[in-house]
């Protein structure tokens, strides 16, 4: 028996640990613990109680910041422009910086929460 829940930290992504057990997308890992986890190989079993599921659901709900313009949902992958190579520090891992080729619109940057 394996507890993958436990007390987690609010910043904890369940839907990482998951993804890298059964693969798939987001959607597709709800639509898993929904349904009792029915795409799972022969001789594999994975349960979670009432609560568990509750909180692993809630948590994918919350693990990626919402667009409040977007309906509260995440949004999807959004292209905005090409970008080059900057610098990079350290080995394993690597901190890569990039540079945008043109200024992100300031329209986008209310949305993506970033400090301008």
């Amino acid at each position: 028996m394996l507890d993958f829940i436990g007390q987690a930290h609010c910043n904890f992504r369940f839907d990482l640990r998951y993804r890298a057990l059964l693969g798939g997308t987001r959607e597709q890992l709800k639509k898993q613990i929904e349904a009792g986890f029915p795409f799972l190989p022969a001789g594999c079993s994975l349960q979670l109680d009432r609560v568990s599921s509750e909180r692993v659901l809630a948590n994918l709900r919350d693990s990626l910041p919402s667009c409040p313009a977007a309906g509260g949902v995440t949004l999807p992958f959004l292209c905005l422009g090409f970008a080059e190579y900057g610098s990079h520090e350290g080995e394993r891992p690597m901190a890569i910086r990039w540079r945008m080729k043109q200024e992100i619109r300031a329209a986008w940057l209310p949305v993506m929460a970033l400090a301008v």
